[in-house]
């Protein structure tokens, strides 16, 4: 439904930045959520312990990260040029979407 959404707003020339975490391929979510809860857990020194629980709780309850390539195929579903990968900072992405050009002109 995103992606959907995205395209139709784009002018043909548009484009989409997308930040967001990701799975690696092959990992079921409760183990990303392990593994990215506990990374949160390691880094964010500044937060409290209770402050910490409340954001795992959050990922948990609210988080459904999808593979590179599952994000990809439903980008390109919805019209979306194939995706680039701009940078990558642990679980976090950067990718760029261009509006694909319609698939058969109008004439």
């Amino acid at each position: 439904m995103f992606f959907q959404s995205a395209y139709q707003r784009l002018r043909k020339d548009g484009i989409l930045l997308l930040i967001d975490t990701m799975r690696e391929e092959g990992e079921e979510r409760p183990v990303y959520l392990d593994r990215y809860c506990a990374w949160l857990r390691a880094t964010c020194k500044t937060l409290s312990p209770a402050a910490l629980d409340l954001l795992c709780d959050h990922v948990r309850g609210n988080d459904f990260p999808e593979t590179t390539s599952t994000l990809s195929a439903t980008a390109t579903r919805a019209g979306l040029g194939r995706g680039v990968e701009l940078t990558r900072m642990g679980w976090h992405h950067t990718w760029c979407f261009e509006r694909a050009a319609p698939r058969f002109p109008i004439t």
